[in-house]
Order: C-alpha cells, then sequence, then structure tokens
C-alpha cells in the first residue's frame, strides 16, 4: 500500500479540522476556539486553575476548571484537574464521572485516574461500579495494589466475596506453610504477567514457567530461606534492574549480614567500612569467602542480580556477598553462625578471619570516603554524597563542578531551583569554560525533576564557543540517572568519563512493588518501558568516551583519578 505523503497527511488534517461541529463531533474530533483571544484566555485560565490545585485551594479552582470543560471540552487536564477538586469538595459522584472522561480522552497514569474513579464510585454509595472500576484499573496497569486494603475511601467494597483477591490479601482458609508458599509464588507470576511490560523477553515463556513450576513441585523440601533464594533467582530470569525481592520488617524472613561492607575495584574485593569489632579488616583484600574464591563466584552470583546490564552486577554484588543467606546459596558455607574470610590485609599478610553475622542493617552499595588513618581529604565525590546537588568553582575558576546525587529535590533547594541558580552562575562567569557533571552516587529517583537541569547544560553549551561538558557517570547510575544521561547524550555533546552506566538508554523499569500476602517479602516488578533514546538504540549502556576504572589504592588514599584526567584535559585546553 502506498503511503500518502506528508503534505497530503497535513492537508487532510486542516481538512478534518475545518469540518462543520456535527461532523467534528460525529468523528470525535476537537472543537477549537477560532478567535485568538479565546484562546489565548483559555490558556491563561488553566494556569490559574493548575496554580490553585498546585496550593490545594479546590474551591478556587473548581469554577475555573468548570468554566475550562465547557469551553474546550476535549482537554483531559481539565476534567482531570475538575475531578480532582470535586473529590476533596466531597462532591464523590461529579469527580467519578469526570475522572472517567479524562480517561476516555487519554491522559497519561490513566490506571491511577481509574482507581481515584472507583474511590469515588465507593464513596457516592455505588459499590458495584466502584469494585468494576477498581478490577478495570488493576487490568490496566494499577501499579500500588499493596495500598488498597489500607484505603478508607473503598470500605464499602470489603464486603464482596473477591475483595481479598482483588486487595492482595493472603486468602483466610490458607494457614499451611506449603500452601502459603505456592499462594505466593502463584500470586507473584500473576503480579508479573499483569504489570511488566515484557516479561518473557528476556527468557522464553515456557522456560520460565517450567522453572516456576520446579519451584512450586519443590517448596515442600526447601526451608523458608531457601524458596526466597529460588524468588531471587526467578526475578532476575525477566532481564530487567527493577523487578527482584527484598524482605520487609514484618516478613517471614528475617535476613542477617556480615557487618562489613565490601566494593569491587579495578584489582579486586575489599573492605571499605566495618563496625568496631572488624575495623583492622578495613583496607583488605577478600581472597575467598567460605569455600569460595571470590574470583570464581561472580558467574554465580550474577545469577541472583536483576539487571539491565553488567555492571549493576558490580553495583548490587559487593552487599550480596555479606548476606549468609547469598553464601549458602552460592556453596559457600553449609550455616548462617560465621563466615571465614580469607584475607589478605594491609601488610600483605594472608590470613583467615571468622566473622559473625547480624541482623541486617542499612543496605549501603556507594563508596564512602577511605576509614585509612593515613588517607588524605575526601574527594568531592565522597565528601558531599549526601548532598542531593553540590557544585564548586575548580581549577582556578575555569571549571565549574556540579555534583549530582540522586534525582529528587532536597530538603531546602529542589532540582530546578539549583537549575536555575547554576545558570545564573554560569551567565555571570565568563572564566568558566567547562562544566563536569559527576553522578557516580546517582542511583536515580524522579525522571520528572531533572529536566531543569539538562536544560541549563543546554544553555551552557549554547553560551560559549569554547564549552566543555563532561559526565562523569558509573555502576551506580541507574534508572532516572540513566534517563538523565541519556538526555545529555541525546540533547548535548558531552564526554562521558569513568565506567559504563549501570542501565540501558532504553530499558524496562519503573519501582512498583507488591508485598507478597503470605511470606511478606517484597516484589519489585517493572512496569513500564522507557524510551529515553531513539527507537532501535539497543545499547547495553552508555559507553565511556575515556574508559577508566578505579584502584583501591588511590580509593584508600582519598584520591579521585578521574575527576584529575578530566582536569588535566581541561588545563591542557586554555
Amino acid at each position: 500500500m502506498k503511503r500518502p505523503s506528508s503534505l497530503a497527511c497535513t492537508l487532510l488534517a486542516t481538512i478534518l479540522l475545518a469540518l462543520p461541529a456535527a461532523v467534528n463531533a460525529a468523528l470525535n474530533l476537537p472543537e477549537l476556539p477560532t478567535v485568538a483571544t479565546e484562546a489565548m484566555a483559555y490558556h491563561d485560565s488553566l494556569e490559574v486553575a493548575s496554580a490553585h490545585l498546585r496550593a490545594a485551594e479546590f474551591a478556587a479552582a473548581e469554577p475555573l476548571y468548570q468554566e475550562l470543560t465547557h469551553r474546550f471540552p476535549q482537554d483531559a487536564r481539565a476534567w482531570s484537574g475538575l475531578g480532582l477538586c470535586h473529590y476533596h469538595l466531597k462532591r464523590f459522584e461529579e469527580a467519578g464521572r469526570e475522572y472517567l472522561r479524562a480517561v476516555e480522552l487519554g491522559i497519561p497514569f490513566a490506571p491511577v485516574l481509574l482507581y481515584n474513579t472507583a474511590c469515588c464510585q465507593a464513596l457516592a454509595g455505588h459499590s458495584k461500579e466502584a469494585m468494576a472500576t477498581l478490577k478495570r484499573a488493576l487490568a490496566e496497569g494499577f501499579e500500588d495494589r499493596t495500598n488498597i486494603a489500607q484505603d478508607r475511601d473503598l470500605d464499602s467494597l470489603h464486603s464482596f466475596a473477591d475483595w481479598g483477591e482483588v486487595a492482595g490479601l493472603l486468602p483466610d482458609g490458607v494457614t499451611d506453610r506449603v500452601e502459603g508458599w505456592r499462594y505466593d509464588l502463584k500470586f507473584w507470576l500473576k503480579e508479573v504477567r499483569r504489570l511488566h511490560p515484557a516479561p518473557f523477553a528476556h527468557t522464553p515463556e515456557p522456560e520460565f514457567l517450567a522453572r516456576v513450576k520446579d519451584l512450586n513441585d519443590r517448596i515442600p523440601k526447601l526451608s523458608d530461606e531457601e524458596i526466597m533464594m529460588e524468588l531471587v533467582k526467578l526475578a532476575a530470569l525477566l532481564g530487567d534492574g527493577h523487578s527482584g525481592f527484598r524482605p520487609m520488617p514484618r516478613s517471614r524472613i528475617q535476613l542477617g549480614s556480615l557487618p562489613v561492607q565490601f566494593y569491587e575495584f579495578a584489582d579486586g574485593l575489599f573492605v571499605i567500612d566495618a563496625n568496631e569489632d572488624y575495623a583492622e579488616l578495613i583496607g583488605a583484600k577478600v581472597l575467598s569467602l567460605g569455600t569460595r574464591e571470590v574470583a570464581g563466584v561472580w558467574p554465580d552470583l550474577a545469577e541472583l542480580i536483576p539487571r539491565d546490564n553488567s555492571m549493576r552486577i558490580l553495583q548490587q554484588g559487593p552487599f550480596l556477598l555479606t548476606l549468609p543467606a547469598v553464601l549458602r546459596e552460592l556453596g559457600a558455607i553449609d550455616d548462617t553462625q560465621s563466615v571465614p574470610l580469607h584475607i589478605r590485609d594491609k601488610s600483605g599478610k594472608e590470613r583467615t578471619v571468622e566473622v559473625t553475622p547480624m541482623p541486617l542493617g542499612r543496605v549501603n552499595f556507594e563508596l564512602i570516603p577511605s576509614k585509612l588513618p593515613d588517607a588524605g581529604e575526601p574527594p568531592h565525590y565522597l565528601a558531599h554524597a549526601d548532598d542531593v546537588l553540590w557544585m564548586d568553582a575548580l581549577d582556578h575558576g575555569h571549571v565549574l563542578y556540579v555534583l549530582f546525587n540522586v534525582v529528587r529535590d532536597g530538603p531546602t533547594e529542589s532540582i530546578a531551583a539549583f537549575a536555575q541558580r547554576m545558570k545564573k552562575r554560569l551567565s555571570e562567569s565568563p572564566q568558566i569554560d567547562a562544566v563536569v557533571v559527576d553522578v557516580r552516587n546517582n542511583d536515580g529517583g524522579n525522571s520528572f525533576l531533572y529536566p531543569p537541569l539538562v536544560k541549563a547544560l543546554v544553555y551552557f553549551e549554547q553560551l560559549r564557543d569554547d564549552a566543555q561538558l563532561y559526565v562523569i557517570m558509573g555502576r551506580q547510575t541507574f534508572s532516572a540517572c540513566q534517563n538523565f544521561v541519556t538526555d545529555l547524550d541525546t540533547w548535548t555533546d558531552a564526554v562521558f568519563v569513568g565506567e559504563p552506566s549501570g542501565s540501558r538508554p532504553n530499558a524496562i523499569g519503573e519501582s512498583t512493588f507488591s508485598v507478597l500476602p503470605y511470606s511478606g517479602l517484597r516484589a519489585g516488578i517493572s512496569s513500564r518501558y522507557h524510551q529515553e533514546s531513539y527507537p532501535g538504540d539497543d545499547r547495553k549502556w552508555i559507553a565511556p568516551d575515556v574508559p577508566l576504572a578505579l584502584k583501591s589504592a588511590d580509593y584508600f588514599a582519598n584520591r579521585d583519578p578521574i575527576l584529575d584526567a578530566v582536569l588535566s584535559r581541561v588545563s591542557r585546553s586554555h
């Protein structure tokens, strides 16, 4: 079939929009204002209404949204805003209808509005309709199933026979351990099918289901901890970095961990932190854990790690190696009472140390400043790791160094406000001819927050003919931060330095969680496909233009050879 030209498509669209109102309605086309002043007034009213909504001034926003839905009834934003106003004004009947209208017109995150519709219908006394809408929200990918049972708006639905199933609760009759775990496995598989955009893209469905059946059959013979480890391996088969399991405080499994922190450098696995009982191990290289040599453990460890690419193994693997449950799964130990570590200490002497596990504490994947007594001052990216964003001038004012640690607003300054402050500094400081953005600590957050920072960096490149932009990244660069560096890769001429990023430019992700009803394990299930780059971009990561790994000697001395390399390049260009 011959495709029409772009000019023909434009002409066709123009003709359709010029059709009489009755024809527009029949074809479900928008009825647009024809007077410019009316069109601009619509925009201004929408801005004012949105400002009232953000300020939770619902009574003030309601008449504006009401007028907007009359003037341009094809705008889903106006219907959604009106629905939110009416919900807070306790006009639930109207709110439910308005949310549904927004869904019909097409709006981002439609399952959330369907859920809100169900809440409004339930509050308005339409329980049967509310249950149907709630099921529709779940079928279309509503992500927050864990909180359904606690939502008081839905109290009137508790009398339905299938309420427990809809709310993700354990059936009353399930009390046996084996039956409970089998229910969890079945529940998890249903959630994977419901939420994951492509659950069998990495592992073919027959193979995946065969693994599920095998676990189901073996549950009576396995301990709770062993079942959890099998679930961890199943989640890794989904082939993305956000799907995985973790115990919750009230789960049936309480993990222990070694009171040490490991990190994998270019020259091996080292102890970088420990509690006071094992502080003398800091700086030691770990050669083996129990019966397993560290050098040979990584392929088996990889089976437990959900990932978008192999950098995630380096990022998460060292922490997992502190968990006795993982070491037992790897065949390194027989029990969890103590773990023999064979190390080479700071003096070069090899010896074995018995380390006793403790209850699992803070999960920490990041580097910290060196704790060796003879280390120098910590480098910027470690000294200011607790800040959301931090900047300072380097190289006699020629370089602006920007440390970006997490994609969320800070307690006193938003990302947008920081970006504006950074932009002002760049415009008022003509001597700055290079910007270094360091995201080595950044594991992600909220992708909707970082665009002002991207815009400020694009502005910098347009501001200077000789502008230089560098991005230091690594294994921790993941999720929303991966989206950030992908946008910089697309919209700037940034030079990337360090390790490959921890995710892909286009990837399945999102931190969506369901709590398994029997065990209480928290199951992360990726629920969205993020196409941050162009279609067909199948890169495993953003590859560094200047690939450079960190050695343990530099780390323990608090040196930063990666930033030093960038500053050396910038200095040569002056």
